[in-house]
């Protein structure tokens, strides 16, 4: 890496993915929505997943709490697939305190139901394009628990290095935890891209969460409860 991670990086977390086949049709991001907060929340099935997920917040994890991820987060992302009413993905990418040059990817994860299907590695591939090409960044990185071998394999998938480990105390677990720092710059990824390391296009980012697609959900929702 040109541009090595920081001691303080900001902790990302746990994408699966697999190759057991994905449903055919595209895949776009969107600006987040606290209309899926809770939906977000109940990806989380338990205190050691949130740990993965987010080492600073006490569980149980709830709307609210996702809702104040936001306090500190610039670009907060959904993933959306075109056969899904629902978003499947959240991500945020962010400038690193200390290089503004670099982003880090931080509370990546899939909703359970789509796990192990190559999404993980879609929205990764996505996230680090945005970074890329509309934020300007010149490194993407992300701190990720050892123990998680499914979103390391993710990572790695998107041409993320490993470039060191690092250990931060957190009030939430009472504890110190080791992390892997992964990252990636934009010379290997325009390589990578050049050499046609991803075999689909990336998904797009479509902009705000459209009045549209707020009635679609009011509406189902409704359905849903009668």
């Amino acid at each position: 890496m040109s541009n090595p991670l920081r001691d303080q990086t900001p902790v990302g977390a746990a994408v699966t993915t697999a190759a057991r086949g994905v449903p055919i049709g595209r895949d776009c991001m969107s600006a987040y929505d606290n209309l899926y907060a809770a939906r977000l929340a109940s990806w989380v099935g338990s205190e050691s997943e949130l740990t993965w997920l987010a080492p600073g917040t006490v569980p149980p994890l709830s709307a609210a709490k996702v809702a104040k991820w936001g306090e500190r987060a610039e670009h907060r992302l959904l993933f959306w697939h075109d056969t899904c009413v629902d978003p499947i993905g959240y991500g945020e990418l962010n400038k690193m305190p200390a290089d503004p040059d670099q982003m880090w990817i931080g509370h990546c994860i899939l909703d359970p139901a789509v796990r192990g299907r190559g999404f993980g590695e879609r929205f990764v591939h996505a996230l680090l394009t945005r970074a890329f090409d509309a934020l300007a960044a010149q490194a993407v990185v992300l701190v990720v628990f050892p123990e998680n071998a499914a979103a390391i394999r993710c990572y790695l998938k998107n041409g993320m290095v490993i470039t060191g480990r690092e250990e931060k105390y957190f009030k939430s677990t009472r504890r110190r935890h080791e992390f892997l720092r992964m990252g990636i710059d934009r010379n290997h990824f325009v390589r990578l891209r050049a050499a046609g390391h991803w075999k689909r296009e990336p998904a797009q980012f479509v902009g705000a969460f459209s009045e549209a697609r707020r009635d679609l959900v009011r509406r189902r929702r409704i359905a849903n409860s009668a």
